[in-house]
């Protein structure tokens, strides 16, 4: 038989542990709350100061020199031609890397600063009419004509596909730049 619960309802004390309500005394005796104990903890290591010592033997540096990020870049890349993506910096365990190209300049002037050029999808840059025509002009030299837009994502010119098809389709936008 269960012993009544001070603040708890009937139905509480009825219903079983996973409808209990914080502050309740669960069947092993101890008192549930809001806070856990590793919250309790945690509070009490940073009255104390304990967990500013432990957090400084295990953090990276906030803040990353230019040109030591500049050096970490190069390393990282090669002799690739591309700027890497978040997901390639993700995959190979550098979201250092990821976290320090984004906060100190973006992949634009990262890539411009080490002499690569970007995929399409990571300008954040408006498409203007001359991207699209030059992006068309790339994609015709290699291709002969121009494919469905489908296809140009597959091709990876997904801004020239979305520029395509907001201006009519692939036949209007070859008539309209005399390119077909």
């Amino acid at each position: 038989m269960q012993l009544p619960v001070l603040g708890a309802s009937p139905t509480h004390r009825l219903a079983g542990d996973k409808n209990r309500r914080a502050g309740s005394v669960p069947s092993n005796g101890q008192v549930m709350g809001r806070a856990s104990n590793r919250t309790f903890g945690l509070a009490q290591e940073r009255r104390s100061g304990r967990a500013d010592r432990r957090a400084s033997r295990t953090s990276r540096p906030r803040r990353w020199a230019d040109e030591v990020l500049e050096g970490e870049l190069r390393n990282y890349v090669g002799e690739g031609q591309v700027f890497p993506t978040s997901l390639e910096f993700d995959r190979a365990g550098r979201s250092d890397l990821r976290s320090a190209v984004r906060d100190f300049g973006g992949a634009a002037y990262w890539a411009e600063r080490l002499g690569l050029r970007l995929r399409p999808g990571q300008s954040r840059s408006p498409y203007e009419r001359e991207d699209a025509i030059r992006d068309a002009r790339a994609v015709l030299e290699a291709q002969l004509d121009l494919p469905n837009t489908t296809r140009l994502r597959q091709l990876g010119f997904p801004r020239l596909a979305s520029y395509i098809v907001k201006r009519g389709g692939v036949a209007r936008f070859l008539a309209e730049h005399d390119l077909g």
